[in-house]
């Protein structure tokens, strides 16, 4: 405890020593050292199981979905050829079959009917 007449310094000591006491004395209670999950090893070893988890389950997935059978579609338009060079949208149904053949890898085709 500072005296009266203590000069600055020695204060100042005291306010350190004391600072110093205060944080021993936080990290000396019997609760956990961090309220966060995962900053322990049973936290750690939560966030490692749902990781591996995560990753076995995507690994999986894309397996099965490649071992898929492709999709084939029939679709009818009424644009026939006759129309060819006569309506601007002729062209339209054939991009879009065209377009989910590109976007699927080929797993997923349209084969277009001119009516």
């Amino acid at each position: 405890m500072p005296q009266l007449g203590s000069d600055i310094s020695e204060i100042k000591n005291l306010a350190g020593q004391f600072k110093g006491l205060a944080f021993i004395a936080k990290a000396n209670q019997n609760s956990p050292p961090d309220d966060k999950p995962g900053c322990n090893r049973r936290g750690f070893l939560n966030y490692l199981a749902i990781g591996i988890g995560t990753v076995g389950v995507t690994v999986v997935g894309s397996h099965i979905a490649k071992k898929s059978p492709a999709v084939t579609w029939n679709m009818t338009t009424f644009l026939g050829e006759t129309l060819k060079g006569k309506l601007i949208i002729y062209k339209a149904p054939q991009r879009v079959c065209d377009l989910v053949k590109l976007m699927s890898d080929g797993e997923f085709q349209i084969n277009l009917n001119r009516r």
